[in-house]
């Protein structure tokens, strides 16, 4: 499974970016995040990084799913309100720092695998979606 989600802001002095990495919203492929259930692994995935990083880290950010650690997660807010993870990323690696300045990199794509089984619902325009 790989979401993208757009960078929202940029602060270049402190090299930060910040953006949405799930919604409980479709998207592209015709599937929906189902935030409820999905909250607690992005919790215990946040929790476990921080534990082994001694705090300085709520999460590894990585150049497009490859091997080049390119920063790692400031901040991850769990928006109960919007359904909805919002974080904010410093980007520690020069190369992929210019490639956000550049406009190169628009968002942030999360990795991960699926938990459960997938559910098909119809939504309010009659489309279909795959709930995980």
């Amino acid at each position: 499974m790989h979401v993208l989600a757009r960078l929202t802001k940029v602060d270049e002095e402190k090299r930060l970016v910040y953006g949405r990495i799930a919604e409980e919203a479709p998207d592209k492929s015709g599937e929906v995040m189902d935030y409820a259930s999905s909250r607690p692994h992005f919790e215990s995935w946040s929790a476990e990084v921080a534990k082994d990083s001694g705090g300085k880290s709520l999460g590894n950010v990585r150049a497009m799913h490859g091997k080049v650690a390119a920063g790692l997660l400031t901040g991850i807010d769990f928006n109960d309100a919007e359904k909805a993870i919002d974080v904010s990323a410093k980007i520690v690696d020069d190369a992929e720092w210019k490639k956000v300045l550049e406009g190169v990199y628009t968002g942030f794509s999360i990795g991960g695998k699926y938990v459960g089984a997938k559910t098909v619902e119809k939504m309010a325009d009659g489309s279909e979606v795959k709930r995980y």
